[in-house]
């Protein structure tokens, strides 16, 4: 299993045999020089996926790394398991987004809504009319039983 310890050891530490290229016109394998530059969006990138897969494997961090990640993403523009990017509209949507990010990164309730879960009981009218056709039900099966 691949985890975060892994990932950034085979990313980020150095390789101690060179990367060798086969050269045709020389008839052999030849060291190639790799600049690596650390400071590339892409090396952020992988840092950002590595502190995701780090905190998802230890849950425990969630409230300390999530902040972290969430603005990470948001400055590198990059999405990862734990982000997500949603457009506005509007004004008002914005700063409501804006509100609920603070709650949500300052570690309130996370799995609060605030619409109600509950189920709406069904209409009066729509119970009566099954009852009705449940005793005429009974009542002609009952009727029917009496003819036979």
């Amino acid at each position: 299993v691949l985890n975060a310890k892994h990932f950034n050891a085979a990313l980020f530490s150095d390789i101690s045999a060179p990367i060798q290229v086969y050269d045709p016109s020389r008839s052999g394998f030849f060291p190639i020089t790799v600049n690596k530059r650390e400071t590339a969006p892409y090396y952020d990138g992988l840092r950002l996926r590595i502190k995701n897969l780090s905190m998802l494997q230890n849950p425990i961090t969630i409230d300390r790394l999530l902040p972290e990640i969430v603005g990470a993403s948001k400055d590198l523009k990059m999405l990862q398991p734990s982000t997500s990017f949603m457009v506005v509209e509007q004004s008002h949507q914005w700063k409501l987004l804006k509100r609920k990010e603070k709650d949500k990164l300052s570690a309130k309730d996370v799995f609060e809504h605030d619409e109600s879960l509950k189920t709406p009981a069904p209409s009066t009218w729509l119970m009566l009319a099954l009852a009705v056709i449940f005793l005429l039900f009974f009542k002609k099966r009952r009727s029917m039983k009496g003819l036979a």
